[in-house]
């Protein structure tokens, strides 16, 4: 699901992002060494991380983290920014102050205050 964004709202900084739709799901074959298990070619890999909110994420690369795919993670993400679910409560997102930090390789974080 996209969420919406009322422009008049915006801040200056708008991204759009995008992905292809495959992904590959890596593990241990029986000689013990890694290797492909799957190759999905319909793969979600943008993600809406907080219902609502103009919080997005985006994936490349390998489908899982040891044995839970990507979408997993997120649905757990999303989950604990929402407030629901048993795990990390101090994590929830509040709709009316929450900030983002832009960061990259050269320059320290800094954040955006909504």
């Amino acid at each position: 699901m996209v969420p919406s964004l009322d422009t008049r709202e915006a801040s200056e900084s708008v991204a759009a992002m995008s992905a292809d739709s495959a992904s590959t799901v890596l593990g241990q074959m029986p000689d013990g060494q890694l290797g492909v298990i799957n190759v999905y070619n319909n793969a979600t890999k943008v993600f809406n991380l907080r219902e609502g909110l103009p919080i997005e994420a985006i994936t490349w690369g390998v489908g899982s983290i040891g044995k839970a795919s990507i979408s997993t993670i997120i649905k757990d993400l999303r989950q604990a920014f929402s407030g629901h679910g048993n795990l990390h409560s101090d994590w929830k997102l509040d709709p009316t102050s929450y900030t983002v930090t832009l960061a990259d390789e050269t320059s320290a974080a800094e954040p955006l205050k909504r």
